[in-house]
């Protein structure tokens, strides 16, 4: 008994003696500290030193001299959660060797478990665990330690919280489980590890996403098979409105669509383009999945939002293989799409490839589309020379025309621009195009290459037999009037070494000669002259070539026409004057004088009953006017004011040609 009260009064005293050591140590420590320059209330420095550069022998010593590890900032955060925010390991270990005490959840709704697992610190989740704290802790924004070590992939956390049989069905504020991370992490072990624990496989979160949807966003195929096994709902909604199959159609998930077809999902759900299964599959060139669909009911000729037929859509946007198998199928070949283009005719627009299979398959390939083009028109229109050879070679006729009566060759000739224009020319003409076909506007091909310059095209078309006569009815217009009144010499004098007809008048009867005058073009008038055009035909105004040409100062012109026997004493319609007033007005002496030596009617009058040596008077001509007084012009005759060549000569005082007038 003595014994033991020695023994427990030794004890005591050393007790006693180590608690006045420690109480000594902390007053060492406190004074170490004083002597740094902090004091022990100072729990902002504390703060710093953690956040900032982590002194670690600065801690220890408020540590020691008895700071405590439990208190809190102005935040309600403690030591401990500043540390694991800024990973300060060395700090961390020893707040944890220190007599601190672990809480589940801050003040501020953070959570140091949570946030350990998020940073992948084992040995703070270890710590927490080891004292079975927090395992289903959810911090403020509903997150546990599970959700972040698998949204932040910290697999030995995961390893650790595993054991010890965390809820992996506590939803945050999202609306999601663990389940979700997992999914989009493609952490494959793990999901299996709980996809037949959870009760949450058709949870939806607060967007309206739930694993299947999430599954197939993240393309996690092994993922969204287990889960179609677990045979959770297949016609749910994600947050975009869109069921498992309008996700599958959207990413091009061929395999996927094609199971969930096998299950009987509702088929006739859009893709963001609007197509339902069946023009999916279309489009993207899925002919296994378009037969089953059609073997499910789906109608072949169905048009889609009434615009284009399934034919028409292979033709717009799928492949040669589709269109192939939907003709093989008895899709109609030779139908007329909303757009007025045949299928053969759209075809012409897209892939020449399209275009041999609708001609394997039957196609009618004259038949034309609502404009009245045929697919061989609209190649030549297109400047498709390779598709134009394919369709010549199997048929096509060459010469057909559209509703305005526009051909091939008039389009390839007149509204070709592409670099080809020539060769696709040159291809019409090699295969027999009509080269006299009457095209629009009631023109032949040779028109068009006037209009469009085309000298060299204007002579292939009289080397494949032009007809430089034609004679357009409505306008009373020829190749060679038009290539006059366009003022275009070369294929003016192209067509008179063709040997043209020069008896013509246009609509105004006008001459070939009239119109060389008007256009200025004497030396196609002289030609015109020894061809034999009348020299004397007049137009719809009264005009004869001689005055004009006389009026227009074509001198050369004028002699010719005299040389052909014209006649001389014609009137025009203004003021009614004859070839030889014309010149005299004009000044033309020499053209005067020889209209005088040619023996004209010298007493003619015009409308104001002027006769030509009245005009020279008026003109003081007076060498005009006494050439006609020497061939026997009269002088006594009157104008409508009663003057006589003598009044007029007084008028324009011309006194020296006066005696030759009389009294």
């Amino acid at each position: 008994m003595k014994i033991f009260k020695h023994s427990l009064l030794m004890l005591c005293i050393i007790s006693m003696v180590f608690l006045i050591s420690c109480k000594k140590d902390q007053k060492y420590y406190k004074r170490e500290l004083t002597m740094k320059g902090y004091e022990m209330k100072a729990q902002p420095f504390f703060e710093e030193l953690i956040i900032g550069d982590g002194r670690t022998e600065i801690i220890d010593l408020f540590l020691k001299a008895g700071f405590n590890p439990n208190v809190k900032n102005s935040s309600g955060r403690t030591p401990l959660t500043i540390a694991i925010l800024n990973e300060h390991q060395r700090i961390i270990d020893m707040l944890l060797e220190s007599d601190m005490k672990l809480v589940p959840l801050n003040d501020d709704g953070t959570s140091d478990i949570v946030l350990a697992a998020k940073k992948g610190m084992d040995d703070v989740v270890k710590k927490f665990l080891k004292s079975n704290i927090g395992k289903n802790t959810q911090d403020g924004k509903g997150n546990t330690p599970l959700m972040m070590a698998v949204k932040y992939e910290r697999y030995s956390v995961i390893d650790l919280l595993m054991k010890v049989d965390p809820d992996i069905d506590l939803v945050n504020k999202e609306g999601e489980t663990v389940l979700f991370y997992a999914i989009r992490n493609g952490m494959v072990n793990f999901f299996d590890d709980i996809i037949d624990k959870t009760k949450m496989l058709e949870h939806q979160n607060k967007k309206g996403d739930y694993p299947l949807s999430v599954a197939i966003d993240e393309n996690q195929i092994y993922m969204v098979n287990r889960l179609i096994e677990k045979k959770v709902a297949l016609e749910m909604k994600n947050s975009k409105d869109q069921t498992p199959l309008q996700q599958a159609m959207n990413y091009n998930m061929k395999e996927l669509v094609s199971r969930l077809l096998d299950l009987g999902v509702n088929r006739m759900v859009e893709d963001e383009r609007g197509y339902h299964t069946f023009w999916w599959a279309l489009v993207e060139g899925y002919v296994d999945i378009m037969e089953k669909i059609i073997k499910m009911g789906q109608n072949i000729q169905e048009m889609w939002k009434d615009r284009v037929s399934p034919a028409g859509m292979a033709i717009l946007r799928g492949s040669d293989v589709v269109l192939k198998k939907l003709l093989d199928m008895g899709a109609k070949k030779n139908e007329e799409m909303l757009n007025g283009q045949t299928l053969l005719t759209e075809a012409v627009g897209k892939e020449l490839s399209k275009v041999k299979v609708l001609i394997e398959a039957g196609a009618d390939i004259n038949k034309k589309n609502k404009k009245g083009v045929s697919a061989f028109h609209r190649s030549i229109r297109l400047g498709k020379l390779d598709y134009s050879k394919y369709l010549i070679e199997h048929g096509a006729d060459i010469n057909s025309k559209d509703k305005t009566g526009a051909c091939s060759l008039t389009d390839a000739i007149f509204k070709i621009t592409t670099d080809n224009r020539i060769s696709i020319i040159d291809f019409l003409l090699k295969n027999g195009a009509d080269v006299n076909i009457v095209s629009q506007n009631d023109l032949t091909p040779l028109f068009f290459a006037i209009l469009k310059d085309d000298f060299d095209t204007a002579n292939k078309l009289f080397e494949k037999g032009a007809d430089s006569n034609h004679l357009h009815e409505g306008k009373n217009l020829t190749p060679l009037s038009l290539a006059i009144k366009q003022n275009k010499k070369r294929f003016c004098n192209l067509f008179i070494e063709k040997k043209v007809y020069v008896d013509y008048q246009d609509d105004d009867y006008n001459s070939y000669l009239m119109l060389a005058i008007k256009a200025s073009m004497p030396k196609l008038a002289t030609t015109f002259c020894e061809m034999g055009v009348d020299v004397n035909h007049k137009n719809i105004e009264d005009e004869y070539p001689l005055a004009v040409a006389i009026e227009n100062g074509q001198i050369d012109v004028a002699k010719k026409i005299i040389s052909k026997s014209a006649d001389l004493d014609v009137k025009n319609s203004y003021m009614e004057n004859t070839p030889l007033m014309v010149a005299i007005l004009n000044n033309q002496d020499d053209i005067a004088k020889l209209i005088i030596e040619k023996g004209c009617d010298l007493d003619i009058a015009n409308s104001d009953e002027y006769t030509a040596l009245m005009l020279a008077l008026s003109n003081r001509n007076i060498e005009i006017a006494k050439k006609l007084i020497e061939k026997g012009a009269n002088t006594k005759l009157k104008a409508f004011d009663d003057k006589t060549a003598l009044d007029i000569a007084k008028d324009q005082g011309l006194k020296e040609i006066m005696p030759l007038l009389g009294k």
